[in-house]
């Protein structure tokens, strides 16, 4: 596949002023809430840093996946809610793992790549110490990294789950009534195989966004299109609210946040950064497109803005590399630094790969690089990478 220079594109926003350029991270070995271990026989984790442990010569994760990588997709077109898949791409200090075309691989850092078992449609891949985790048709299973032990674990799962100190969080949902279902967060603990928790949500569906393990709760959000406008105005508005909530029903922060509610076909695309969530909107309708960016800090002090942007690039989704945003194009991925961001008058963007002709349709981060797929049909792509400085193109 041919590819093109780079080359530098402006995302438009209200106006367009300014300029910020992305900065070479040098040698940083990024997984979201994780340490950088460059030796790891004898080096000790860093103060009030999660993500892995050290064992001998071995980086053994504490958290499945980034939260970015896990983020939630979704399609609304017309009444039907469609779930598109996410977290395809994990890793446990230089081994990657991920799903491409029929099969889970592993990948050490010499591009040597083996597989590990078959799959119709894997997601949520999550990998602690010797044992993968994912996500197939609403189950999760487990398997040995080596292939072996393949095993049912939990059935009726909703959305994207998230493994972090030993346990899986993960939602699901019970009939309540012949028409309504109500959702819950679960807690479960992978070593003594039992459900620790469950947490009523109620009718809406939560995403969960991260875990806050200082106060041993879960972030969630969640999106209410049944709400008045609060400026008296003809438009109808979506709600969207997080909430940090214990497993004993204690709602330890929540705010809500709102953005212009479309009578066009739209996605919701939804990203965790270290410190912020970024909820992308993104409206169409025939060559009519708009997308609304959201952006909420974790830590309720943190600065909450949005912006409305004009494009027809950006339909596909987001992610992550520390608090930066990546915004998948149709042929092209961006690269924007939370800089840029905080400045909604002026959000330059690099661009980091063009290709032509091919829909680029999934978008991962790990160890500063990009992993994205290319194909029309998210269960027969392909896998390719390349380095958040634009360097180390690869056909994975």
């Amino acid at each position: 596949m041919k590819k093109i220079n780079l080359v530098i594109a402006i995302l438009c926003c209200f106006c367009l002023i300014g300029c910020s350029n992305y900065t070479d991270t040098g040698n940083k070995n990024y997984l979201e809430n994780n340490v950088i271990v460059e030796n790891s026989v004898g080096i000790e984790e860093e103060e009030d840093t999660i993500g892995y442990s050290v064992d001998e010569d071995k980086v053994v994760n504490t958290i499945g996946n980034s939260y970015s990588n896990l983020g939630f997709q979704c399609d609304f077109n017309g009444d039907s809610l469609e779930k598109l898949y996410t977290g395809r791409v994990t890793a446990q200090g230089d081994e990657i793992y991920f799903y491409e075309a029929g099969n889970i691989y592993s990948m050490d850092v010499y591009g040597n790549k083996k597989s590990i078992c078959s799959s119709t449609n894997a997601s949520s891949l999550n990998v602690i110490g010797d044992t993968l985790y994912y996500l197939e048709n609403d189950t999760i299973y487990s398997v040995k990294i080596d292939g072996s032990s393949r095993m049912k674990l939990i059935e009726g799962v909703s959305v994207p789950f998230l493994i972090c100190d030993g346990n899986i969080y993960y939602v699901t949902s019970i009939n309540i009534s012949a028409t309504a279902l109500e959702y819950q967060i679960c807690k479960y603990s992978i070593n003594d195989n039992v459900l620790l928790n469950v947490l009523s949500i109620g009718e809406t569906m939560p995403t969960l966004v991260k875990f806050d393990s200082e106060r041993n709760s879960i972030i969630f959000y969640y999106q209410d299109d049944n709400i008045s406008d609060p400026q008296n105005t003809h438009y109808s508005y979506h709600c969207y609210t997080m909430i940090n909530e214990d497993f004993d029903g204690n709602i330890l922060s929540q705010r809500q946040f709102v953005s212009p509610k479309s009578t066009m076909k739209y996605k919701v695309f939804i990203a965790c950064a270290d410190d912020y969530l970024y909820v992308l909107q993104y409206c169409f309708e025939g060559y009519y497109k708009d997308m609304y960016l959201i952006i909420e800090g974790i830590d309720p002090e943190q600065f909450g803005t949005n912006a409305y942007i004009q494009t027809s690039y950006y339909d596909t989704p987001i992610n992550c590399h520390n608090n930066d945003l990546i915004l998948a194009g149709s042929t092209q991925i961006s690269y924007i630094t939370e800089e840029a961001i905080q400045d909604t008058s002026s959000m330059i963007s690099d661009i980091l790969i063009v290709e032509e002709s091919e829909y680029i349709c999934e978008v991962y981060v790990v160890n500063d690089y990009v992993y994205y797929t290319i194909s029309d049909d998210y269960n027969d792509a392909n896998l390719y990478r390349i380095k958040v400085d634009s360097t180390d193109w690869k056909d994975v």
